[in-house]
């Protein structure tokens, strides 16, 4: 394994706990993304059904279809490794991965617009309902495993950034308090 640490050096500003989650997070998703991925394309296929309808595509095809365009956007995921190697654990690993992000999206969005090149809708109307399948598939997933973890987790962060603000507000205290001069 290349041990690539896509989270950044914590910033003072994040409670530690709420850091440790996101880091585990990444953990997670590193040493299980095929499963991951496996996990989405049902979903991602729901939502190419639901947006490539004019095209014709009944759900069987949407999944073959789904499976072909992630294998091609995980192919373009890979060449960015050595990058990814590189800025490992750095704050810039978060511009390399919106980069490799922005071009996956890219590509799954054409991709996923190409099949209604049939339909005689426009570029604009082919482009729109490209986007989503990939976008929606890969984004309410996630966005519910994450609401779903805050929830299990919320007396953990709510102590943890009560923590960090009494922490916060004592330093301050201490700051703005005068020191005695000695004459």
């Amino acid at each position: 394994m290349l041990h690539i640490d896509i989270v950044p050096p914590r910033d003072p500003a994040v409670p530690e706990a709420m850091y440790q989650v996101q880091k585990s997070g990444a953990e997670f998703m590193a040493k299980y993304i095929n499963w991951v991925y496996v996990a989405m394309i049902p979903v991602i296929a729901g939502f190419a059904r639901l947006f490539l309808r004019r095209g014709g595509y009944n759900y069987a095809e949407c999944l073959v279809i789904t499976a072909f365009i992630t294998a091609a956007c995980n192919a373009l995921s890979l060449l960015s490794l050595p990058l990814m190697y590189f800025y490992s654990g750095t704050t810039q690993i978060q511009q390399v991965s919106l980069w490799v992000s922005l071009l996956t999206f890219g590509y799954a969005t054409w991709a996923y617009s190409t099949l209604l090149a049939h339909t005689g809708l426009g570029l604009v109307g082919r482009l729109i309902r490209g986007f989503f399948p990939f976008v929606l598939g890969i984004l309410m997933p996630s966005i519910l495993i994450g609401v779903l973890v805050a929830a299990l987790q919320w007396d953990t962060l709510k102590g943890s950034i009560q923590d960090q603000q009494h922490t916060q507000q004592a330093q301050s205290a201490q700051e703005l308090t005068p020191v005695p001069s000695q004459h």
